[in-house]
Formats: C-alpha cells, structure tokens, sequence
C-alpha cells in the first residue's frame, strides 16, 4: 500500500463513523455516507493525484490502461481486510 491519505481514510474513517458510502472527486472534499445522510469532511480535500495514484495501484496495468480509454471503471479492493466496491469514472473537470 502507498503513503497515498486516501488508504488512511479507508482504513479508519469506516470504524470511526459506520460509513456505508464513500464519494470522492478531485478538488472537492471527501464525502461520505453516515446513517443514510451524506457528511463533508471539510478538513479532507481530495486530489487528482490521489485518485490517479489509487487507481493505478489497485487495477491491473490493463485495467488501469482500459479506464484511461473508456473513463469509467467498476472494481473491488481491499484495505486492511475491509472490501470496498468502487466505481470511477473522469467528469469533464477531469
């Protein structure tokens, strides 16, 4: 795993609040979801760079190469045992 702050928030965030529901986007800050409502983490801002970085680690070089030329992805990854289904997909912000 990487000294990427997004694998910190995936490892403690979900224990420390139950979150059911995490959405993230270059620029804005990480969003989740608590008890059914969706909480900003203000203090939290998500980078281009840490989404870029996340998805090449966790896909496969094809899969990675595939979301480049298609800009949407479904996938699964696991962060210190915990599953997490993720989609990702580029906006026209990037």
């Amino acid at each position: 795993m990487s000294d990427n702050p997004i694998y910190g928030y995936l490892e403690t965030l979900p224990k420390e609040y139950r979150v059911s529901d995490f959405h993230m986007r270059a620029g804005s800050p990480l969003a989740m979801r608590v008890n059914g409502e969706i909480e900003v983490m203000q203090d939290l801002p998500i980078t281009h760079d840490w989404l870029d970085d996340l998805s090449s680690e966790e896909l496969s070089a094809e899969d990675y190469d595939r979301f480049c030329q298609t800009r949407d992805i479904d996938f699964a990854m696991t962060v210190s045992g915990q599953r997490f289904r993720a989609n990702g997909y580029h906006t026209m912000r990037g």
